[in-house]
């Protein structure tokens, strides 16, 4: 990933763009009330939080992301091992395929696809530990309703359908497990606190409605007032479900 960061990312039209929300962010300005984004801002913030550690400068958004790929391999490992009993062999085949589909590799440059992407297969983690033993502690539970609502401010159309698909999950092990009721509204607990402290900090800074316009609104109207019937379905797929979204680059 480290490697692929340097190949891609020094050439790609979306950087300047990228970098510059960082920046902006890093300086101590506010996203939609002191310039344009037009999606969710969580990667912005998150590249704004390594500049202050480490300085602003093009390496360390490299190793971030290096590093980034690295936990999501390990916990591609550990959770085939851990929770699928799979054999090593079996682990060790899936975390080398890992390495090739990460979009870490994949895109090669700090996107939200990464972000979103691990937080998701994080989420479903916590979950899988929090929903298949009545034994475990909610804490899972809440971790991985904290994930799902993360991984909306990452990138909102891949974290809404795993938010429906999380709120699914929720429903249908309660039915099937009334035991496991107290799961679910700690999962609840967990997306809906964090939804609720992000957007009282946007409220407090103004911002809440012009972010909500770009990141909703717009974000809907993109494709579905303003495109053709397929286009309509495509929309309504991301909303369902992370696994039906194509990265469509065709509009540049």
């Amino acid at each position: 990933a480290f490697w692929r960061t340097y190949q891609v990312m020094p050439w790609h039209t979306d950087m300047g763009h990228i970098f510059d929300a960082s920046y902006r962010i890093f300086l101590g300005e506010i996203p939609y009330k002191d310039f344009l984004l037009l999606i969710s801002p969580l990667t912005f913030y998150v590249a704004a939080a390594c500049m202050k550690l480490f300085g602003f400068h093009y390496l360390v958004v490299r190793v971030y992301l290096a590093v980034q790929c690295a936990l999501l391999i390990s916990l591609t490992y550990l959770f085939s091992e851990r929770a699928l009993k799979l054999s090593r062999a079996q682990c060790v085949f899936l975390s080398a395929f890992q390495i090739i589909w990460a979009p870490q590799v994949m895109l090669g440059m700090l996107f939200y696809d990464a972000d979103a992407t691990s937080l998701a297969l994080a989420a479903g983690c916590c979950l899988f530990r929090g929903w298949s033993d009545d034994r475990s502690s909610r804490f899972w539970s809440v971790a991985g309703g904290v994930l799902c609502a993360l991984c909306f401010w990452a990138k909102q159309d891949i974290g809404a359908g795993l938010i429906v698909g999380g709120l699914l999950g929720a429903a249908v092990t309660a039915w099937l497990r009334p035991s496991n009721r107290p799961h679910g509204l700690a999962f609840l607990s967990g997306l809906i606190g964090t939804f609720v402290l992000i957007i009282l900090y946007f409220t407090l800074q103004g911002a809440l409605g012009d972010m909500f316009y770009w990141i909703v609104m717009r974000a809907v109207r993109y494709k579905w007032d303003w495109g053709e019937p397929a286009s309509r379905w495509e929309t309504f797929s991301k909303l369902l479900s992370p696994f039906t979204t194509v990265v469509d680059r065709s509009s540049k």
